[in-house]
């Protein structure tokens, strides 16, 4: 039997991972309403337009977009001058896993997001039959002098 939790809380903090600024959200429950659990949203935003695109698209889609739009409205005209908004969400299995992200990386065409997944299970316990689903979510910063040729966001998991 697999279930999912769905009630919404937004945890999460600043902190700078090798010349990126990003932000951490964690949100219970599975980030689409139609629950489709395998899918990730990544998103490059380098203007304000794409950022309003963005901000209607979570509207729509996304379970609690409050929570994803109060962080969101945090970003201004005056920041995408210079500035680029790398936004990530991916549902995570939360049974005995916790996630943080490691650090950033930039490839020839797509920046890598590596995020550790850290088992808590003891030895000898095995995990339940309901399986709790969190989004995690990260807004990461980044000048778009060094993004230019990125096109596309990976998330790998260490």
């Amino acid at each position: 039997m697999i279930g999912a939790m769905t009630t919404s809380v937004v945890l999460g903090g600043n902190k700078s991972v090798k010349n990126y600024t990003s932000k951490e959200i964690h949100v219970e429950g599975i980030y689409l309403k139609n629950g489709d659990k395998g899918k990730q949203y990544r998103k490059i935003i380098k203007s304000y337009n794409d950022l309003k695109k963005t901000k209607n698209y979570v509207k729509n889609n996304f379970n609690s977009p409050k929570k994803y739009i109060k962080e969101l409205n945090k970003y201004n005209k005056k920041f995408f001058k210079k500035n680029a908004l790398i936004f990530v969400t991916d549902n995570v299995d939360v049974n005995h896993s916790t996630y943080n992200l490691s650090s950033v990386e930039k490839g020839t065409d797509r920046l890598i997001v590596n995020v550790n997944k850290n088992i808590t299970l003891e030895p000898g316990m095995s995990t339940t039959t309901v399986v709790k689903y969190r989004t995690d979510s990260y807004l990461i910063s980044v000048k778009k002098s060094k993004i230019k040729k990125i096109k596309k966001v990976k998330i790998v998991y260490n």
